[in-house]
């Protein structure tokens, strides 16, 4: 299986392009002109199913004419697979009959070759802002930010994720947008906590919900709940998210990867992302070498060990700015940076905002945070 990433790796989410075409040429041409996307390139059917099946995907640009699976099977398929993800036709030749049965198996729009780079590129961002809406959204909700923090920090790759502290007043609006999956941390199952289930449940209705408690779950027993008893294991969080949100088969996949060292890891983590930390004081937390260690993170995570705990620690400052109104200096210290300069510069990076543009987006949103990253300001 040949499957080509053909940008650069950015620390900027970039939405993903799936190019599938037999003509090796063709691929690196729409690379090219797709420059400000992540573009996956595969020369047959079977290898861009396996990619759809796989991980994310915002958009694919599909040949009809190709050896073995042709382009109309594929398109069944992946529409079968993910029924949000747009494809976009491309062929040599005019086909009506070929561009009639496309539509009606639910291609978004059809394209002959040679076509004008401006043509591609607005039906290209199209199908990446219609992706955008139906991506699939989690609302986090929890007094403690370490817990907020481990699960953001291995679902924001895969998924929108809003955060809030469990307060009524504090929680994003909804009549802006609604979560797929709403995770509450209640805590012990008090009537307090019951009480704010109820409004969960009433404020999105159309939300799945679960609540991770300490104990109590005969309180909160719903048939419409999922209800989780702690101490719960982050990869059982992830499995619950993955089984009530709709197209996150590459969630599961990674999950189920993570494995005993990564997850001591977060765990670590989580309890000391406010000191001083070295790559050494990280492994040394978990029992590891940190060649095995940072080898592990690579391997599965797709970051040293250094940058997952920097993106750990933006993930904290991301709630800090949604959920309170800390200064940015107080963020910084209890995120665990040296300095709000510090804060700002690694969030930019990141985000493609400044810590004050991002808390005031957030608040104009409703707070509900972007949906894709924008490029960084200057």
């Amino acid at each position: 299986m040949m499957i080509r990433d053909d940008q650069p790796k950015s620390p900027a989410k970039h939405p993903v392009v799936l190019a599938v075409d037999d003509d090796e040429v063709s691929l690196e041409s729409l690379a090219m002109i797709l420059n400000n996307y992540e573009v996956l390139t595969t020369t047959n059917g079977a290898d861009a199913l396996d990619v759809v099946r796989s991980r994310r995907v915002d958009c694919v640009l599909l040949d009809l004419l190709m050896p073995g699976i042709d382009g109309l099977e594929v398109l069944t398929q992946i529409k079968a697979v993910d029924p949000g993800l747009d494809v976009i036709l491309v062929s040599g030749v005019v086909q009506p009959q070929a561009v009639s049965t496309a539509m009606k198996r639910g291609a978004f729009e059809y394209v002959v070759k040679p076509f004008a780079k401006e043509v591609l590129l607005g039906l290209v961002a199209e199908a990446v802002s219609r992706r955008g809406a139906n991506l699939a959204t989690l609302l986090l909700i929890s007094a403690d930010t370490g817990v907020i923090a481990s699960i953001a920090v291995v679902l924001e790759p895969h998924m929108t994720v809003a955060t809030a502290v469990p307060r009524l007043d504090r929680l994003p609006d909804p009549g802006r947008h609604a979560p797929s999956v709403v995770v509450y941390d209640a805590g012990v199952a008090m009537p307090a906590a019951a009480n704010f289930v109820e409004r969960l449940r009433e404020r999105y209705s159309r939300s799945k919900i679960v609540v991770l408690i300490d104990s109590g779950i005969g309180q909160l027993a719903r048939p419409d709940i999922t209800v989780v008893a702690k101490p719960v294991r982050l990869h059982d969080v992830l499995q619950h998210i993955t089984t009530l949100a709709p197209g996150l088969s590459e969630l599961s996949v990674h999950s189920s990867r993570l494995g005993a060292p990564l997850l001591r890891l977060m765990d670590f983590v989580a309890k000391s992302y406010r000191q001083p930390l070295r790559a050494q004081d990280l492994a040394r937390g978990v029992g590891c070498s940190v060649h095995h260690l940072g080898h592990i993170a690579h391997e599965r995570l797709g970051v040293s060990l250094m940058e997952y705990l920097t993106r750990f620690r933006l993930e904290v400052a991301r709630h800090l700015l949604t959920a309170t109104g800390a200064t940015i200096d107080q963020i910084a210290g209890e995120a665990g940076f040296s300095s709000a300069s510090h804060l700002s510069r690694a969030f930019l990076a990141h985000s493609g905002y400044r810590p004050g543009n991002y808390r005031r987006r957030v608040r104009l949103a409703g707070m509900w945070p972007p949906q894709t990253m924008h490029p960084p300001e200057h």
